[in-house]
């Protein structure tokens, strides 16, 4: 039964999400034992989808709209294309300048930095100016100079940010010097996903998923059967699923190059940039993670993704993650090589997506 005419305008940015206006939706249900609810919204290009049961439509209603009251509320400190926000506005710090960070923020940065360290530096949010720098690249086909990535990189890196949390009060943050831009985009929709799950549940709907533009969540199974039935897409747009997975209580996030990228002189340069070498990832590749939590599994797929399979490899037992599905296509080869790790014992820190995001 899907919720018909959604009232509810959710702007889905690039790897973060953001709510505007706030009205309850609508819903269509027919009589069915199962009771299950659909409701979707587009913008920009990308979908933000809700599969819930729920007992009624009133019930179905109401936590949806709940859910989506939070989002619209946590997402204003994290949107990194508005000027206006918290985590944008930190690249005006002056060298320093403690900042008490709102507690989504403080979340997202305290998080990230965990990443940063699990992942051998390779998934850092600091990296703003090198972000930006090659965002430019791909968008006008020319390679940046290598004094402007240098440049980049000294202006990147979490020895210059520090994260102070005082007792009673919160997080401060300050960096050494002007100009440190942040990009969450990796870990935000996560963040986000996780919030909303919570959210649902604490209505009343303990079975749903949530789709943000590929990033998905689900709680627990839906009536009668043992989980979610989630597709893994291929490395390219017509292939064919490369499986099909049954979750409950996880989260899955696909990062790589399929739709992401640019032909630079002969060679194709992902959106992903190492920072330590102040460059994009090349080569063809898919990344899916699947992990407790929607956070975990959104950064842990654009960590190893840059990290590659075999450091990713060498630091699974210490990662925060169930599952990893690799796809990777060599060069003059029509067929992709597919490596997976699982683990039967929960992951290090795989805790449900509620108690563990304040």
């Amino acid at each position: 039964m899907r919720l018909s005419r959604p009232r509810y305008y959710c702007q889905l940015l690039y790897a973060a999400l953001l709510a505007s206006t706030i009205a309850s939706p609508q819903l269509e249900a027919q009589d069915t034992p199962s009771k299950r609810f659909e409701y979707s919204t587009q913008s920009m290009g990308s979908n933000l989808d809700f599969v819930v049961y729920a007992s009624t439509s009133q019930v179905a209603t109401s936590a949806i709209e709940s859910s989506l009251a939070l989002l619209e509320e946590l997402s204003k400190p994290l949107n990194n294309y508005s000027p206006e926000s918290e985590v944008s506005k930190l690249a005006f710090l002056s060298p320093r300048q403690q900042v008490l960070l709102s507690a989504p923020l403080a979340t997202v940065m305290t998080e990230s930095k965990r990443w940063f360290e699990r992942s051998d530096g390779c998934f850092d949010v600091t990296s703003g100016q090198l972000i930006s720098l090659w965002r430019s690249a791909r968008k006008n086909r020319v390679l940046p100079e290598e004094s402007d990535v240098d440049l980049a990189k000294t202006k990147s890196g979490w020895i210059h940010i520090e994260l102070v949390e005082r007792e009673s009060e919160g997080v401060y943050l300050s960096a050494d010097q002007a100009g440190m831009k942040v990009d969450i985009a990796g870990i935000a929709t996560g963040y986000l996903l996780d919030r909303m799950m919570g959210k649902l549940s604490s209505c009343g709907v303990h079975s749903a998923l949530i789709n943000a533009g590929g990033d998905i969540l689900v709680s627990d199974a839906p009536p009668g059967r043992e989980g979610w039935s989630i597709d893994i897409a291929g490395i390219s747009k017509k292939a064919p699923p490369l499986l099909r997975l049954t979750l409950k209580n996880r989260a899955v996030t696909t990062s790589g190059d399929l739709y992401q990228f640019a032909e630079i002189d002969g060679r194709r340069f992902s959106h992903l940039i190492n920072p330590l070498d102040g460059k994009p990832v090349e080569g063809r590749q898919s990344v899916t993670v699947v992990a407790a939590r929607a956070i975990d599994a959104d950064a842990g797929a654009t960590a190893l993704a840059i990290m590659g399979t075999d450091l990713s490899f060498q630091r699974w037992e210490s990662l925060p993650i169930e599952e990893v599905l690799f796809v990777t296509l060599p060069d003059a080869s029509e067929f992709p090589v597919v490596r997976r790790l699982s683990r039967s014992e929960p992951a290090p820190g795989a805790d449900r997506y509620g108690p563990e995001i304040p």
